[in-house]
C-alpha cells in the first residue's frame, strides 16, 4: 500500500469519491463471508461412505444360518458389498454374522465375515434380492487378497462390466465357486 494510499484511507478523502469506497469495501467483505462459509461447509461435511465401492459383477457364495446361496457381487469396497440373491429368507431385516465367499481370477476365494446384512429390496416377481452387506475386521491376508482384488483385478475388467446382472442366472453363475469350495474343504 504506497503512502498515498493510507494517507486517503485515513482522512477518507478518495479520488472517486467516498460512496465507490463503500461499495468496493462491501463487495470484498461480502466475498470474503461467501468464500469463509464455502470453506467451512466442505471441512465441516461428514461423507456418506467411508470407503469408494468399485463396481464388481463377481460369483459369490453366501453361507449364512448353516446354508449356502449362491450370489453376485454388485459391487465391492473394504469395508462392504452390495450382493444380489436369490431364495434367501430373512426372519429379520438386519440379520447378524454370515460369510461370504468371492472367487478370485486366479481360481483362488477368499472368505469374508460378516458383521451384518442390509437387506435393501425384493423384487417379488421372482425373489431375487439385494442387500449390502458389513465385513468385520479383516485380517491381514485376507486385507490383503481383497486389496488385489480390488485395485489389480478389478480394475482391469472394468470396462466389461454390466449395469445389473440377471438375477435368473444367479445357480448357474455360482456353480463353479461351490465346486471350488466343496474341493477346499475335502483336501
Amino acid at each position: 500500500m504506497s503512502e498515498c494510499s493510507l494517507r486517503n484511507l485515513l482522512t477518507g478523502s478518495f479520488p472517486l469519491g467516498t460512496l465507490v469506497f463503500y461499495i468496493v469495501l462491501f463487495w470484498a467483505v461480502y466475498n470474503l463471508s461467501v468464500v469463509f462459509s464455502g470453506v467451512r461447509e466442505v471441512l465441516s461435511r461428514r461423507h456418506e461412505r467411508r470407503y469408494y465401492r468399485f463396481a464388481a459383477e463377481l460369483n459369490g457364495l453366501l453361507e449364512w444360518n448353516g446354508q449356502v446361496y449362491s450370489v453376485v457381487v454388485l459391487n465391492l469396497s473394504p469395508g462392504g458389498a452390495a450382493i444380489q440373491f436369490k431364495g434367501v429368507e430373512f426372519t429379520d431385516r438386519q440379520p447378524q454374522g454370515g460369510v461370504l465367499w468371492l472367487g478370485l481370477p486366479n481360481d483362488g476365494q477368499v472368505r469374508i465375515p460378516l458383521q451384518k446384512i442390509l437387506l435393501r429390496s425384493v423384487d417379488e416377481t421372482d425373489g431375487c434380492a439385494q442387500a449390502g452387506v458389513v465385513f468385520q475386521p479383516l485380517d491381514d491376508a485376507t486385507r490383503m487378497a481383497l486389496f488385489e482384488l480390488l485395485f489389480v483385478d478389478l480394475a482391469q475388467k472394468l470396462p466389461a462390466l454390466q449395469p445389473k446382472p440377471d438375477c435368473a442366472a444367479l445357480e448357474e453363475r455360482a456353480d463353479g465357486l461351490l465346486s471350488r469350495q466343496t474341493q477346499a474343504e475335502e483336501a
